[in-house]
């Protein structure tokens, strides 16, 4: 139940990314999926480490991502937000340079993904946009660093439990 309010959630989010005025729609995906990510944390990490499941849901969503990113993708680049060497897959890896933030820091600093996407949106983009989210603080990272080792130690987040 929770992968498919997450899948169905995620097919609306795609769907209105594509009803943003051109030029808006990468940074809103990938706000969106920030803000997604954050409300099915759990989902989240079982997708990531026991797969995707097979479902129609899924099926159709396979089908529908990779289209709606060239189209969202052609269309911020005509709109002059989005560099041109930019490509569709370039998209994919950002999402999913995006769900390991999350999956990292989430518990000790909730908001640390924002910042991630400002970097990502001032990497795509033309020179001069601003990154407007704060840096985690050296405390934070420490926090986040301990806690991933701790999970590393007790096997936390391997499917294996190794």
């Amino acid at each position: 139940h929770l992968v498919a309010d997450f899948l169905t959630d995620h097919r609306t989010l795609v769907r209105d990314a594509l009803a943003q005025p051109d030029g808006e729609g990468i940074e809103f995906l990938l706000c969106g999926s920030g803000e997604l990510f954050m409300r099915h944390q759990g989902c989240l990490s079982r997708q990531l480490l026991l797969g995707s499941p097979s479902n129609d849901l899924w099926k159709a969503l396979r089908r529908e991502f990779p289209k709606a990113v060239r189209r969202i993708l052609e269309r911020d680049q005509a709109a002059g937000t989005i560099r041109a060497e930019i490509a569709p897959t370039d998209i994919h890896l950002l999402l999913t340079s995006l769900q390991r933030i999350m999956l990292l820091t989430a518990r000790d600093v909730p908001d640390a993904w924002r910042r991630h996407v400002d970097i990502l949106l001032a990497g795509i983009s033309p020179p001069g946009r601003v990154i407007g989210h704060p840096p985690m603080t050296g405390r934070q990272l420490s926090r986040v660093g301990k806690r991933r080792r701790d999970e590393s130690r007790r096997g936390a987040g391997r499917p294996d439990g190794r």
